[in-house]
């Protein structure tokens, strides 16, 4: 049985196996230990970068730049990675930080909401 070698060096044995979800659809690649910790610091550096330019999202790879064009973010795992960003863009807007909704006008109590 041959050992499949990693898709980034050609080197070392590949074992482990990394999914990439993006506008292209899913690639997959098998690497090997060293090419996996490598690959995995450099999303940590786009994605903790100090320049809002080039933040990236790791899940989704969507930018600041590109949240701030659309006025979407790409993902669920955005809201984390640009929290200080869109915290300010959701103060602004609501007042607050967090959003809070209304309580229906059918609902004598909040008590009757947890109810549901």
């Amino acid at each position: 049985m041959e050992v499949m070698k990693c898709d980034f060096c050609h080197k070392n044995p590949a074992i482990y196996l990394l999914e990439i979800k993006d506008e292209k659809g899913i690639r997959k690649y098998s690497l090997c230990g060293e090419c996996l910790h490598e690959y995995i610091g450099r999303l940590f550096q786009i994605a903790f970068s100090q320049d809002k330019e080039e933040k990236r999202c790791p899940n989704c790879g969507r930018t600041w730049k590109k949240i701030e064009e659309t006025g979407m973010v790409g993902c669920y795992y955005c809201y984390s990675v640009f929290k200080d960003e869109l915290g300010e863009i959701i103060k602004n807007y609501h007042g607050n930080k967090k959003h809070k909704g209304k309580i229906p006008k059918n609902v004598s109590k909040k008590e009757d909401i947890l109810k549901y």
